[in-house]
């Protein structure tokens, strides 16, 4: 008893196969044939209408076969992944957490290898640092000549030959006094010893020396304490080396003197963005770092690729009612902070906006704070 299944449609003779309930091309209910009569009938047939056999064909065993299958790999499936996957989000998160943590709010002690890369490089070029110059007797078309002159002699910089300073940059003003090194440092804008232009001019240090393209802006340490006050408080860089194979240049500035003299560490640093945006880098990112960290927690040269945005121009923060030339914007995003000595940060420049951070840069920038 049962029936044999049939594997071609009855009506247009088209080949079924063994999931085929229907014909795929002309509808028609696929057919069984009986074993006993050799009747054909549908294949939902339980009894064969014209013998009264039961009917079991071998297309409903198969059938019911593949869904015992089918439900037993389902099973089978849910039960041995489904318990792994909270764990596998949760592996996820923690990874996608940890880089986050690693690319946007280092900790400051993770990178200690990049201060022993940097103090272990070995050859390079010395670079020369020119003197600090009073600006407040100077035109702004001296300054000009100068600054030319130190872009097309510095070695970093000496394939620039029709380099013109950017106005947009250099904004400053005739007439006008530049802040005094000394008077920036260790004295401040108010009390009897004010004498905003007098002696080397803050800003000279990076105007003559572009290697120095992302260089501390040099703090108020004291206050009204002129006969206090020294060179070491200018943050001129003990020694400055180019390495012409990496376009990298590492600046060295010593702290240990001032933190010996005061005893703590002055802080925070604004790092100067006129100098790149004049040399025609547009983007800077901060890809590594050791023992400092950012104020801005949340929008910093360290999280994201941000452009330069400095410039020297007449501004009012010297608190003379005419004003005085001085660098400007205090830019947030560039203030850092050290946390202990010795520092570093490494810095990635690009003339050209980049899609992705770790793309090789133009020129990388390196301040040891030792």
């Amino acid at each position: 008893m049962g029936a044999k299944t049939i594997n071609s449609c009855v009506t247009c003779g088209h080949k079924l196969s063994v999931f085929d309930s229907f014909c795929p091309l002309c509808g028609t209910k696929r057919h069984v044939k009986c074993s006993v009569c050799a009747n054909v009938v549908d294949c939902d047939a339980v009894v064969c209408p014209s013998c009264g056999s039961a009917l079991k064909s071998s297309f409903l065993r198969t059938i019911t076969l593949y869904r015992y299958i089918i439900a037993f790999l389902v099973f089978v499936f849910f039960f041995s992944v489904v318990p792994f996957i909270p764990n596998s989000i949760s592996k996820n998160t923690k990874s996608y957490n940890k880089n986050k943590i690693v690319e946007h709010k280092k900790d400051i002690y993770s990178d200690e290898n990049l201060y022993y890369e940097i103090i272990g490089r070995m050859g390079g070029e010395s670079i020369r640092i020119s003197d600090m110059i009073n600006f407040s007797d100077l035109n702004s078309e001296d300054i000009l000549t100068l600054r030319s002159q130190a872009v097309k002699t510095s070695p970093v910089f000496k394939d620039l030959h029709d380099y013109v300073p950017s106005r947009e940059v250099f904004e400053m003003e005739d007439g006008l006094p530049w802040i005094g090194a000394m008077q920036a440092a260790c004295v401040g804008t108010e009390g009897p010893n004010y004498q905003i232009g007098e002696g080397d001019s803050r800003e000279s240090l990076m105007i003559l020396n572009p290697e120095l393209i992302l260089h501390p802006l040099i703090p108020t340490i004291l206050n009204n304490s002129p006969n206090e006050c020294d060179e070491s408080y200018y943050f001129i860089p003990r020694k400055v080396v180019y390495y012409e194979d990496t376009k990298t240049i590492t600046t060295y500035i010593d702290l240990s003197s001032v933190k010996a003299k005061l005893g703590y560490i002055p802080q925070p640093y604004f790092l100067e963005t006129a100098n790149p945006r004049d040399l025609g880098y547009s983007a800077i990112f901060a890809s590594d770092y050791y023992n400092l960290d950012f104020d801005n927690q949340t929008n910093n040269m360290a999280l994201y690729i941000s452009e330069p945005r400095g410039f020297w121009h007449r501004g009012y923060a010297c608190g003379l009612p005419g004003g005085c030339n001085n660098y400007s914007p205090r830019d947030t995003r560039y203030e850092i902070r050290i946390k202990k000595l010795p520092a570093a940060i490494r810095v990635k420049l690009w003339k050209n906006t980049p899609r992705f951070k770790n793309k090789r840069a133009d020129l990388t920038y390196e301040i040891v704070f030792e």
